[in-house]
């Protein structure tokens, strides 16, 4: 699918990735510049360069054999999945069934374990025309559902950790490509008649304390005001040690609680 191999190059071809690959290679020690130490965006420019010098003064083949070597490389051990996180799982394997011209796709809960406790675990099941086509787990059965819909989208696609393996070194350069450059990508926006939602959610860090705290003052605080229990803080106050009453020094006894 063409929205996987967009995910992949936007992966590996990301200003971070890019600047990872050059620090490995020890561009950043071989650099000459005035903006010391080097940001990513000089570490990732320079490997460009390198690209493009390699290019230029040898040939194609061996500009895409080093950018197989380094650069490619870093899919290994990465999960093509988790690279294209989208919305609604189970209605786009519902229209995917329905053009298929098979059944609906009915999620049942397969098992479960700890339904009356604080982690609950319920595994769904998705049937088609009495076909398992995948399962998952998940705390809630929403969530096992959305999840065992997405099982069910990897099986379709193929896209199985058995199946996702790249092929690098000298059985990778002899690979022919030039058969696939000529086949038409698969967009599912093309094939279903609505527009496939993404979320990044996921791939967001979450906030530290500090950037919690300037969230509050900056965007929160102008919007909702002072809270109530800081504008009353004054009355409940006890003081310093100077102002506060000798009686509440004085530990209470137990026939005065």
């Amino acid at each position: 699918l063409f929205c996987f191999f967009r995910a992949a190059h936007d992966f590996i071809t990301s200003e971070e990735k890019l600047a990872k690959i050059s620090r490995q290679l020890g561009i950043y020690d071989l650099l000459m510049a005035d903006n010391f130490p080097y940001n990513n965006s000089l570490m990732s420019s320079s490997l460009r360069s390198i690209v493009g010098a390699i290019l230029f003064d040898e040939n194609e083949a061996e500009a895409g054999y080093f950018v197989q070597d380094f650069v490619l490389t870093q899919l290994i051990n990465v999960d093509i999945n988790e690279l294209w996180y989208f919305k609604e799982p189970l209605k786009i394997l519902t229209a995917l069934l329905e053009k298929n011209n098979r059944g609906t796709p009915e999620p049942r809960i397969l098992r479960s374990s700890g339904e009356f406790t604080v982690t609950p675990v319920y595994v769904v099941g998705i049937y088609c025309d009495k076909k398992l086509l995948g399962e998952s787990a998940g705390e809630s059965v929403l969530i096992a559902t959305e999840m065992a819909a997405r099982d069910c989208l990897k099986n379709l696609w193929g896209l199985t950790e058995n199946s996702m393996k790249f092929t690098f070194g000298e059985q990778g350069r002899q690979i022919d490509l030039h058969d696939f450059y000529e086949m038409p990508n698969q967009s599912l926006n093309s094939q279903l008649n609505f527009k496939i939602e993404l979320s990044d959610d996921l791939y967001k860090e979450p906030l530290t304390p500090q950037q919690m705290t300037i969230k509050y003052k900056r965007e929160i605080e102008k919007t909702i005001g002072t809270p109530y229990r800081r504008r009353l803080w004054h009355f409940f106050y006890p003081g310093t040690l100077h102002k506060t009453s000798p009686r509440r020094f004085i530990a209470p006894k137990a026939k005065t609680i």
